[in-house]
C-alpha cells in the first residue's frame, strides 16, 4: 500500500511539473511571433483607476490589410478585445498594469471571426501640431513580420506619384511612462505597465495589433 501511494505521489509530482513547464513556455511567447499586423486606432477609452477584468476594448482598422491566405481585411473593420488583468496605481502600491487580448474581428460589412490579437505597438493620440505636419493620410497596413518596424500615421517621404508615405513607429510603447511587455501573459494577452501613475488609454490612440 505504501509503495502504491509513492507511485501515485510521484505521478502527481510529474504532472505538476509538466503543467508548470507548459505554462512557462506559454508565458515566454513573444509578440514578435505574430504573423501579420493590423494598424488601428482605439475608439474606446480605458483607465486603470476604474477598469475591470472583462471590460471591452474597441479599435478600428485605419488601412486595408491583405492576408497571406489571399483574403482582405478592409479599412474600417472593428477589432474587439477585453481586459484580462488590471491593477490600479492604488492597488499596485504605486504601479499600474493592464493586460489586453483582442479576440474578435468584425469585417466591414458584417462578417465576424475569432482572432488572437496582441498589442505590438501603441502611440499617443496625435496632437494638433502632429496633424499640421502630417499629410492627413492614415497609416499603410503592415504586411511584414511584426518584429520589424511598423508604419504609423504622419508625414513621411514622398513616394513616386506624389503620395505621402507613412513615418516609422517603433514596436513597443511611445506613450510617456507606459511600458509594453513583449512577453505575452499566460492567457496570451499583452500587458502594459506604468510606475507611479495610472494608465489612461484615450480614444484616437494609434495601435498595432499582431495576429498570432
Amino acid at each position: 500500500m505504501r509503495h502504491f501511494r509513492e507511485i501515485i505521489t510521484a505521478a502527481a509530482l510529474c504532472w505538476t511539473i509538466s503543467v508548470v513547464q507548459a505554462r512557462l513556455v506559454e508565458a515566454q511567447t513573444t509578440t514578435s511571433e505574430a504573423k501579420q499586423a493590423l494598424m488601428a486606432e482605439l475608439t474606446s477609452k480605458l483607465d486603470t483607476k476604474s477598469a475591470k477584468v472583462g471590460d471591452v476594448v474597441i479599435a478600428k482598422t485605419v488601412a486595408e490589410l491583405k492576408m497571406k491566405d489571399g483574403s482582405t481585411i478592409p479599412k474600417g473593420s472593428k477589432l474587439e478585445g477585453k481586459v484580462t488583468q488590471v491593477e490600479s496605481k492604488a492597488a499596485g502600491d504605486g504601479n499600474a498594469s493592464v493586460a489586453i487580448l483582442f479576440n474578435q474581428l468584425e469585417i466591414k460589412g458584417g462578417q465576424q471571426k475569432p482572432i488572437h490579437g496582441v498589442l505590438v505597438a501603441i502611440a499617443p493620440r496625435p496632437t494638433l501640431s502632429d496633424q499640421a505636419v502630417s499629410s492627413g493620410n492614415l497609416p499603410l497596413a503592415s504586411t511584414r513580420n511584426v518584429g520589424e518596424m511598423a508604419a504609423a500615421t504622419g508625414g513621411g517621404p514622398t513616394a513616386p506619384g506624389g503620395e505621402r508615405q507613412a513615418e516609422i513607429m517603433p514596436p513597443g510603447s511611445t506613450v510617456k511612462g507606459v511600458h509594453l511587455d513583449t512577453n505575452l501573459a499566460t492567457d496570451g494577452a499583452t500587458a502594459l505597465h506604468a510606475n507611479n501613475k495610472d494608465i489612461h488609454l484615450e480614444s484616437g490612440m494609434k495601435i498595432e495589433v499582431g495576429l498570432m
